[in-house]
């Protein structure tokens, strides 16, 4: 038993490191312990069992605790004495790190792919979740990363997104986690990311993206929650990310990589995927994401059209019914975005409304800026888009373009209540669509110049 130490804090894991050597046919099971002080309660966090050879062999665990702990070897004696199990050469040192070697490490997640895939898996064809597969590939193979994470050599292994299969921008691949039991305490998921574009097209970076999810069943509906996210070109070196992870009820993790245009000159790879106890913070600070972020690839994310005629409603383009010479924003794909279209012989204004999911007020009060792409088409007279009480409003007369093209809006929201914000699109012989939502951090001026405010908050829920 080693001497206590204090709680870690939830961004700064230890990673423990020590040679064993487990030699006899009598030998029993090797287990490292996480013993709380405060509550006097044993967490096994890493057990292997039976003989390795007359030889020594490296373990790595990650150590996580938000109150003091002990660590604890403990050996278990086999079916006979003939056997010695030792340990040696003991290291603690910041960061996170999978437990090694992988049948050590349970079923918990933790995997450096240098044996194999550890329990994540693509999801089949069935399931239609994606259309191409992440693979598992040694770094000599590859033009990039030439150097896995875990070793640094390229006799290493990592996960890629594959080229040659790809279709389209916005193909994409799932990797999904076994089951993870749910509970109250939140975890916290690290990896290695890489994400190189060498070659950036003159029109800006288009490598594609990175997201991890969490998914689980919530009163009998499947339920996708993003919570970390990062697009394009990177650098090109392996980056460190996390992200906080916690569900009362069982979960899956998946890490969704997507091309974008650029796809036959960029690389996407994954490496050295750890699961830990704590409340951690999203690194680095731009993959954060936020309930409203949508990006419209797989579905409305959580908005919902709450339009009450059902002639006329915001809803996802799809390959029969899209407008007209409009690609998505996000990846140049055929579809991946939201529209609505009006074209009513009547010739009366129709107002149709999109609706985040609600939204929790901030803390301190900070505001948040909603940032978003849009675009319109048809006849811009009657054509009009809004967010909430015309905190952000735009006519499509004042736009100035004869045919769809996507531009840039923002507007600051105000966060000392909770709220849910609203698009309000009105048209009689015309429509807009709306791709790229997202949310940061503090305030923003209102973008482009045409359009106008009243100054009004957005809606409660």
């Amino acid at each position: 038993m080693s001497q206590e130490f204090q709680g870690t804090n939830p961004d700064s894991p230890l990673c423990m490191r020590f040679w064993t050597h487990m030699f006899g046919n009598g030998i029993g099971s090797l287990r490292v312990i996480i013993f709380d002080v405060n509550t006097d309660e044993d967490k096994v966090i890493w057990q292997i069992s039976g003989e390795a050879g007359n030889a020594w062999y490296q373990g790595q665990v990650p150590i996580a605790s938000p109150s003091p702990f002990k660590i604890v070897f403990e050996g278990v004696v086999g079916a006979n004495n003939l056997g010695d199990i030792a340990i040696d050469d003991i290291s603690i040192i910041q960061g996170a790190c999978p437990s090694a070697p992988q049948v050590a490490a349970g079923n918990n997640g933790d995997c450096t792919f240098e044996v194999d895939e550890c329990g994540w898996t693509n999801p089949g064809p069935r399931e239609r979740a994606d259309e191409i597969d992440w693979v598992r590939t040694v770094a000599a193979d590859n033009r990039a990363p030439s150097r896995d994470h875990t070793i640094g050599t390229a006799q290493g292994f990592y996960m890629t997104l594959p080229r040659g299969s790809v279709q389209r921008g916005g193909d994409r691949a799932w990797f999904v986690s076994t089951t993870i039991k749910g509970s109250s305490d939140p975890m916290c998921i690290a990896f290695w990311y890489f994400m190189y574009e060498p070659f950036i097209d003159p029109s800006g970076p288009s490598l594609g993206s990175l997201m991890v999810y969490i998914s689980f069943e919530k009163d009998g509906t499947s339920v996708l929650e993003p919570v970390w996210a990062l697009k394009n070109h990177q650098g090109p070196n392996w980056m460190y990310g996390q992200a906080r992870v916690q569900n009362d009820d069982d979960f899956l993790v998946a890490f969704e990589g997507t091309w974008g245009s650029s796809r036959g000159n960029g690389f996407m790879a994954l490496d050295d995927i750890t699961l830990f106890t704590g409340d951690c913070s999203t690194m680095p600070e731009k993959a954060m994401t936020s309930k409203a972020d949508c990006d419209f690839q797989r579905d409305a994310c959580q908005w919902k059209n709450t339009t009450t005629d059902s002639d006329f409603r915001w809803t996802t383009a799809s390959i029969s019914r899209r407008p007209a010479n409009l690609p998505d924003h996000t990846f140049g794909g055929p579809i991946g975005y939201a529209y609505f279209d009006v074209f009513n012989q009547a010739a009366r204004p129709q107002s149709l409304t999109f609706t985040s999911p609600p939204m929790d007020k901030s803390e301190d009060g900070t505001p948040i800026c909603l940032t978003f792409w849009y675009a319109y088409f048809g006849a811009s007279e009657s054509t009009k888009l809004k967010i909430s009480r015309e905190i952000w409003s735009l006519d499509a007369a004042n736009i100035g373009t004869q045919r769809p093209e996507w531009q840039f809006g923002q507007v600051q929201v105000n966060t000392d209540t909770d709220f849910r914000v609203s698009i309000i699109g009105m048209a009689s012989n015309g429509g807009f669509a709306i791709d790229d939502i997202k949310t940061y951090g503090g305030g923003c001026r209102l973008r482009p110049e045409d359009a106008v405010s009243n100054g009004e908050e957005t809606t409660t829920p």
